[in-house]
């Protein structure tokens, strides 16, 4: 099993919250690799989109959903040679993919004709149970409700409160 969480810094005179989910990750096989970068960019809503983002026009369906996209396929698939890497795209806007040596895992990568993967940097993304947005643990959500994959809650646990879902 796997948890991954989400920590907000506390407010003052109060204690922090945590956003978590724990379930079974996907084997890292050709299948399952397949299987989630098929689908997760069919989950994909501009609801996923961070509040800068939405207020900008896009180009593509996919435009500023990369970052959310790939923590995902990270936490989902079980792995331990997997590294999230970022680097700009043609006009200027950060992308975000996962590689394995030298293999490209790039769930939002249909907006780009021709992409430089070549001159990203490597993020530091360091475990399962590592700080990721909220945004990416909904996406999680999303995916195993969509695969009827069982995990901890029907809803997403926040400190014994259930947040809202917005899809």
């Amino acid at each position: 099993m796997r948890t991954v969480q989400r920590l907000h810094a506390p407010q003052s005179g109060k204690t922090g919250v945590a956003n978590s989910i724990t379930f079974q990750p996907y084997a890292y096989d050709a299948h399952n690799i397949d299987h989630l970068l098929r689908h997760i960019p069919r989950l994909l809503t501009p609801k996923f989109l961070s509040p800068e983002w939405k207020r900008r026009p896009r180009r593509h369906r996919f435009s500023g959903l990369s970052l959310v996209a790939a923590e995902a396929f990270f936490f989902l698939i079980d792995h331990h040679s997997l590294q999230p890497k970022t680097a700009l795209d043609p006009i200027g806007h950060a992308h975000f993919w996962i590689v394995d040596g030298e293999q490209i895992f790039d769930p939002t990568g249909g907006q780009y004709q021709d992409f430089n993967y070549a001159g990203g940097r490597y993020l530091h993304w360091m475990n399962s149970s590592a700080d990721i947005q909220l945004r990416s643990l909904l996406l999680i959500q999303k995916f195993l409700r969509f695969d009827g994959k069982a995990h901890s809650e029907d809803k997403l646990s926040y400190d014994g409160k259930r947040p809202m879902v917005f899809w």
